[in-house]
Formats: structure tokens, C-alpha cells, sequence
């Protein structure tokens, strides 16, 4: 069995923790998976097969560091083990090579995140009656909620990128390049540099104070991420969140939860004003009301929703 790793930045920052010192930067094979300082195959596998990869190769994986490999028996058996575990923790598997099927495709480190939802508090055992297909379900919503992001999130990033562009406020291309490509954490930053009036200006277009929208683009770049890269969504609690607006807009305050300001549903009743703004308009509270319909209250209040949420003027329009 044969491992190859490439040369990147990105991989010589992350890979001495596995590797030891001085290993990154140049093409090795590990024979029988098992590099010199001891790395073993599962490991490896581990940080490829998963979408999302572990906080420590993260970077390795933005900044386009790929693994190959050939055999895959190691890892099968691991997921299998994996899986094996969850039955008997409670989980109801009445498919088992289904679940390793899904397992193999997603990776376990993916499964494991939407696991805590059918586990009992405080424990790894699962509560009665937890079905291996809710987890899938969940999954898929997920992945769902991402796609609904990401479409919204582009919306917003072409429009604030046409406003700033109409005001001169974006770098020219070189002379060798026909367009400058931005990405949208550029875009926040070109704004934050504005001056204030310049911030106002544009943030005018939206009825939006400046320091709002500031931080809105600084927040929908770390969210558009998220979902550019797989990651779990629906519940994560965001440690970078919405400025609420308190004048501008004045009538979307009373729309925010602010009990749950890191939670994705703000940054929803964003999404949703803001594409209602922005032609051609997508009907995102339409499409979210539908991807919601019996995910039940539970799911909702993890994704900060406050109870009563579809009886909301600002839901009903």
C-alpha cells in the first residue's frame, strides 16, 4: 500500500505534527502505510476521506494539497469497526452495508458530526429508537441548507461587488490581466477600508447603516466558507456574528433572535431581506419555509429559530 503527498505551503505548515520535521515539501511513498515517524494508514485516511478535515489539515485542503492513494482494505475495515460501534451504542442499522456504503463516501468524521443530535446528554449511547437514517436525513438537510446559503450568499457578493466597482472603490486588474478576480474576504476587506462615508454610501443601496453591513460581509465571508468547504451548518454556533441592525433596516429588528446571535438564523432573516433587494429575486424565505417543513421544533431552536417563527410578518410575506 502506497501513500504520495505533494508539495504546498498550506501541507509544509500542517504536516511536521504527523510527519516530523523537514519531511513536507517533498514527495514521499510510506510502505505498508506506515511513514518512519510512525504515521499509520487509518490516520491518513482519515484526513482525506473525511469533507470536512480536521482543524489541523484545514488548511492543507483550501490551500489545494491532495493525498493519493491506492487500497483502501485499511480503511474499509475501520469504517466498518465504525459502524459496528454505532449498533451497539443503540443505533438502528437495519442496512448495515448501506450505512458503511454512506460511510465510506462521506467519511466517519463527517458521520460523527451529526451524531450528537440521538445521543443521549452527557453520553456516547444513543437514545431509544435513534435510526441510522434520521442521521442520513439530517445529513442531506444539511447539505441542503448549505446549497440555499451558498445561491443567497452569491447574490449578495456580486451585488456588493457591482456597487463597489460602480464607485471606483476596487483594485484595477494588471495590464496582463483582463479581470481582477476577488474573492469575497477581499470584498469585505476593500470595504472595511473605505472611509466611512464611502462605506455609506454603498451601504445606502441596501438601507443598511455602514457598521452593519461592514460587519455582514466580514460574517457572510466565514459562512460562504463554511459551505464552500462541506462544513456542518444547520447548528454551529458562529463565534464571528451579524452586527443587528438597530435604525437601518428598523423594521427587520424585531425579526432577529437575539438570545441566539451566533446561530444560522440570523443570518438568515440577512439572506432573505437582502435577496429580496437584489434582482433577480430567488424567493429564499419561500425555499427555506419548504426545506423546513417537518424538521420540527427541536432541529429549529438548534438553528436558533425562535418558537413561532412562521407566524412572523416578516415569514408570511
Amino acid at each position: 500500500m502506497w501513500i504520495y503527498y505533494l508539495r504546498s505551503a498550506a501541507l509544509t505548515h500542517c504536516m511536521p505534527a504527523y510527519c516530523g520535521a523537514g519531511t513536507a515539501g517533498r514527495s514521499r511513498r510510506v510502505p505498508g502505510g506506515v511513514a518512519e515517524s510512525g504515521l499509520t494508514l487509518p490516520l491518513f485516511c482519515g484526513i482525506i476521506s473525511a469533507t470536512v478535515p480536521p482543524h489541523a489539515c484545514f488548511a492543507a485542503h483550501q490551500g489545494g494539497t491532495f493525498l493519493f492513494f491506492k487500497g483502501m482494505t485499511l480503511h474499509r475495515a475501520e469504517l466498518e469497526r465504525h459502524i459496528d460501534s454505532l449498533i451497539r451504542r443503540g443505533m438502528k442499522i437495519p442496512d448495515r452495508e448501506g450505512a458503511l456504503e454512506f460511510a465510506l463516501h462521506t467519511g466517519a468524521d463527517v458521520l460523527r458530526e451529526y451524531l450528537p443530535p440521538f445521543q443521549n446528554p452527557g453520553g456516547e449511547e444513543f437514545f431509544a429508537g435513534a435510526q441510522f437514517d434520521d442521521v442520513v436525513n439530517l445529513f442531506a438537510f444539511d447539505g441542503e441548507l448549505r446549497m440555499l446559503v451558498m445561491g443567497a450568499a452569491g447574490r449578495v457578493e456580486m451585488s456588493a461587488h457591482a456597487q463597489m466597482a460602480l464607485r471606483g472603490a476596487l483594485p484595477e486588474p494588471q495590464p496582463e490581466q483582463k479581470t481582477k478576480n476577488i474573492t469575497m474576504g477581499d470584498l469585505s476587506r476593500h470595504y472595511r477600508n473605505l472611509s466611512a462615508a464611502a462605506r455609506q454610501d454603498i451601504a445606502n443601496v441596501y438601507a443598511m447603516e455602514e457598521k452593519v453591513f461592514e460587519r455582514y460581509l466580514h460574517h457572510l465571508t466565514i459562512v460562504r466558507n463554511f459551505c464552500a468547504h462541506h462544513r456542518r451548518l444547520w447548528n454551529w454556533r458562529f463565534h464571528v456574528y451579524l452586527a443587528l441592525p438597530a435604525k437601518k433596516p428598523a423594521m427587520l429588528a424585531p425579526f432577529f433572535n437575539r438570545n441566539e446571535r451566533g446561530k444560522i438564523y440570523n443570518t438568515l432573516v440577512m439572506l432573505v431581506y437582502m435577496t429580496d433587494i437584489i434582482p433577480p429575486r430567488i424567493d429564499l424565505r419561500r425555499r427555506l419555509s419548504v426545506l423546513l417543513e417537518g424538521r420540527g421544533e427541536a432541529d429549529e431552536a438548534a438553528m436558533g429559530f425562535p418558537r413561532g417563527w412562521r407566524t412572523m410578518e416578516f415569514w408570511r410575506r
